[in-house]
């Protein structure tokens, strides 16, 4: 009692010391038999819970972190408290923005408080609010306001109606719908919010300020600069009535200032509030270069500081524009507040989570990237010199992070052999969450939107196991064995490295995409250049209108379009190829679906189909070869040394030409077999093991059973597409005829999560299905497509398809490819014959039936 009475007080240490001196006395009661063990745990676990909400309110979340967790294992018949921790760990993970993790525990809550609705609708109410505030920090604004309208819905029931949760809901409403570029209609919802404070007694300060901020928000986007700074300043004069000390609202006030401003190209205003938002959080004597031991200082105000420096590096960066005289210094400080933004960043990624939370941050990032490239580009022209090195790797560090862990990860897997025992207990964990989210998702498409009790056991099963995995990480991590696990960061390859891998021959040309500006680097062993292109409006439409023409097949204006791209994409560093035989391409955003062999360097003017031989595409100048970054190429060197007499192969070909032996209606691909097999007799002289799997035989029960131990894996087959949910795309292979478990695990579609946890030793995997580097184009992780599984599984080399291909052109496409590979040795080389051999005869010129296969890798 006295220690609840100084948590009241908010006399927290006083109630951290008796709380902690009660643990001591369950042993004695234990030990006088006045309770036994299993109340002696109930205790402890409440305890324990309360002193952890002390810590998260301290913000000493690690601490808070340790005794929850220490909670949940010692609390036994409680669910009411267990679900609470569940809820409480949500915060504590939203609060360090670490938004999947708050997301598992949040939903492993809402799963507990689902078996008794009416009982918890209270509770339901705070947890939606928490997961779709957490949706919304995190980018799911859909999955955000759907949490948001069930709130709505559950407050409409007389009885649970709560004006204050109301005005909540409409503040965190507006705030989804601001980022969904609803001005309007989030406008309305504040205004309610407001009116109904200003009715309420009972509505604290905290309400007004978010709702004020709101509207200023509004306004501003609107260009109402006035009513916005109105606003603002209605803003600071609540925060000091309110005689509250929250350096966090009054740095948000005036970050919120200095947007306003910014916005209307006020640059210096912009740059002044930013400056006093800074110093509400920073001590006036601190200069914050980003230490490691200033960053682990101030963790708990580093996701505003993340904010604040990059607000400042970019209206520093504008007003150097805007700067007739002399702009260098302006451009150097904007070149050091993007810095620091981005090694906040670093640090904040850390502890992010994996997956799409991960990929979701590192897209937020990507205009500080674009702006610190710029500022960093424009400060060596002003300068006069051309010192590119450090530029290059902020571009090529901040490019594919997630995939290069995914990578680090299956690769210790693979090599661990199973002889660590945490290794291979991640490898039987990530497997059990690819099948249990599978049949998770299965069930949801029957189910629609009624959640039945199967859905929620597979749902809190797929949560705990990702938890599970969490703690694995960790312990690799803090392992001697384990920390080369997610240790890429680390080991980023220098430039210097790059070009001293590259041939004489062999060039690097890597993209960075930002708004309108394109930037080029180009690495040859001589050295590292660099190019900034300022693109017209209509280069994007452009590229769209190209892509569709290759696609379609059609020629209509197709060389004048393709042409233009060529000046945007090639002629800047045109000069520079010279005795260059061999590129290796590292697109960016909407680059990635484009195959760069079909630029045309000269504009034959108006032409035909017939004059389609004649037309002189990138590929007769180079060999072309794409990759992710420059240091996953680099990486991927060491795992391309096998030697033609370890060839082996495998082939995969369902025909689908028996329905019943389909997982999924499709058409029949007569051709596939043979072109299986036709290949497999080209390895008759290099390989004793070659098994093909042809129609019935070609399920994906078989392809995991035999497709990982080959050096050369090929499937012909039906792909499908997921845009809208990547994990979802497809190979689709025969149907097994198993029955239970057995049968979910090999149900004919091999998705993309369950290929990136394969552990392949491929040199080679050709994908001769439709479309296969077709799928969702992130911003920073390039295309989430079958070719990026694959890599990660372990292939070193991947031939994939950018559009549809009759299957019989792709049979003679790669049946000559593989014939030229035995005469060439090199996969570029041999990819580069047969095309340009197609481009010889008019009836195979057109690009829509030869550039649409492209490869990924180092050979």
């Amino acid at each position: 009692m006295r220690a609840n009475h100084y948590f009241e007080k908010r006399e927290y240490d006083s109630a951290v010391l008796l709380y902690e001196k009660f643990l001591t006395v369950t042993d004695l009661l234990l030990t006088q038999k006045s309770i036994d063990n299993f109340q002696k745990k109930n205790i402890e676990a409440q305890i324990y819970t309360q002193i952890a909400n002390i810590y998260t309110i301290k913000q000493e979340y690690s601490k808070a972190e340790f005794l929850y967790h220490k909670a949940v294992v010692l609390v036994d018949s409680l669910s009411d408290l267990k679900t609470e921790i569940y809820h409480n760990l949500g915060s504590l993970y939203f609060l360090q923005d670490r938004y999947e993790y708050a997301t598992l525990y949040y939903l492993k809550t809402w799963i507990n408080y689902s078996i008794e609705p009416i009982k918890n609708s209270g509770r339901m109410v705070d947890l939606l609010t928490s997961l779709g505030t957490v949706y919304s920090a995190n980018g799911e604004h859909k999955k955000s306001l759907s949490c948001f309208h069930k709130v709505d819905s559950i407050l409409l029931i007389p009885k649970n109606y709560d004006p204050l949760r109301l005005i909540a809901l409409n503040i965190n409403i507006s705030e989804v719908l601001i980022k969904l570029d609803s001005i309007e209609t989030a406008l309305s919802h504040y205004r309610l919010a407001s009116n109904a404070i200003s009715t309420n007694l009972d509505s604290s300060n905290e309400f007004k300020i978010s709702s004020e901020e709101g509207m200023a928000e509004c306004y501003s986007r609107l260009g109402q600069t006035d009513s916005a700074i109105a606003n603002l300043s209605n803003c600071l004069s609540l925060y000091t009535s309110g005689r509250t000390n929250n350096k966090h609202v009054v740095s948000r006030i005036y970050l919120f200032m200095g947007n306003v401003f910014a916005r209307q190209k006020e640059w210096e205003k912009s740059i002044q509030y930013y400056n006093m938002a800074l110093a509400a959080i920073l001590p006036d004597s601190v200069d914050f270069n980003a230490t490691n031991a200033l960053i682990s200082k101030y963790e708990p105000d580093l996701l505003d500081l993340y904010k604040i420096y990059g607000q400042l590096g970019r209206s520093l960066l504008s007003l150097a524009l805007l700067d007739k005289v002399d702009d260098t210094l302006n451009l150097s400080h904007s070149f050091s507040n993007f810095l620091i933004a981005l090694k906040i960043c670093d640090h904040l990624s850390k502890d992010f989570g994996q997956g799409t939370s991960r990929i979701t941050f590192h897209e937020s990032t990507k205009t500080i990237m674009g702006g610190a490239i710029e500022a960093g580009f424009l400060l060596q022209e002003r300068k006069n010199t051309q010192k590119y090195d450090a530029l290059f790797s902020i571009a090529d560090t901040n490019r594919n992070r997630v995939l290069l862990e995914d990578l680090e990860e299956n690769r210790s897997l693979t090599l661990s052999g199973g002889s660590d025992s945490i290794l291979k207990v991640i490898k039987v964990t990530k497997d059990e969450i690819v099948f249990y989210s599978r049949k998770y998702f299965q069930e949801e498409t029957i189910s629609g939107y009624s959640r039945n009790t199967k859905m929620l056991e597979l749902q809190d099963k797929v949560i705990d196991l990702k938890l599970k995995l969490d703690s694995l990480r960790k312990k690799t991590c803090q392992s001697s064995s384990g920390s080369h696990i997610q240790g890429h960061k680390e080991q980023k390859a220098h430039p210097s490295q790059i070009m001293n891998c590259l041939k004489k021959d062999e060039a690097m040309l890597e993209y960075l995409c930002s708004d309108s500006i394109l930037y080029l680097f180009l690495l040859r062993s001589e050295g590292l250049s660099m190019k900034r292109i300022v693109l017209s409006a209509s280069f994007y439409p452009s590229l769209k209108e190209c892509l569709h023409q290759l696609k379609a097949g059609e020629t209509l204006n197709f060389t004048s379009i393709s042409h233009v791209l060529y000046n945007s994409l090639i002629t800047p560093i045109e000069t520079e190829l010279n005795g260059i035989h061999r590129l290796i391409i590292i697109p960016d955003e909407e680059l990635s679906l484009f195959p760069f062999e079909t630029l045309i360097r000269e504009n034959p003017g108006v032409s035909s189909e017939m004059d389609a031989c004649s037309w002189h595409y990138l590929l007769k100048d180079f060999e072309i070869i794409y990759h992710f970054s420059a240091d996953a190429w680099i990486k991927g060197k060491e795992h391309t040394k096998l030697l033609k007499t370890n060839y082996s192969f495998a082939g995969f070909a369902p025909g689908f030409s028996n329905k019943n032996e389909c997982p999924l209606p499709v058409n029949p691909i007569p051709y596939a077999p043979k072109e299986v097999k036709n290949i497999a007799g080209l390895f008759v002289r290099t390989s004793k093991h070659r098994p093909t799997f042809l129609d019935s035989s070609a399920t994906e029960k078989n392809f995991r059973l035999y497709a990982p131990k080959n050096t050369h894996i090929h499937i012909a087959t039906h792909s499908l597409i997921s845009d809208g949910n990547p994990m979802n795309s497809a190979l689709v292979f025969s149907e097994n005829n198993q029955t239970g478990d057995q049968q979910d695990k090999n149900d004919g579609l091999l998705h993309l999560d369950e290929i990136s946890n394969l552990h392949l030793e491929a040199s080679l995997v050709v994908l001769s299905a439709c479309a296969t580097g077709e799928g969702k184009v992130t911003r920073t992780e390039g295309v989430l497509a079958l070719t990026r599984g694959f890599y990660v599984a372990g292939a070193s080399n991947v031939i994939y398809s950018l559009w549809n291909i009759p299957d019989h052109i792709t049979g003679d496409f790669m049946l000559d490819f593989y014939r030229s590979y035995f005469s060439n040795s090199r996969y570029s080389t041999a990819l580069r014959e047969v095309k340009l051999k197609m481009i010889s005869r008019p009836e195979t010129s057109l690009p829509y039936m030869w550039a649409g296969i492209v490869l990924l890798g180092r050979e």
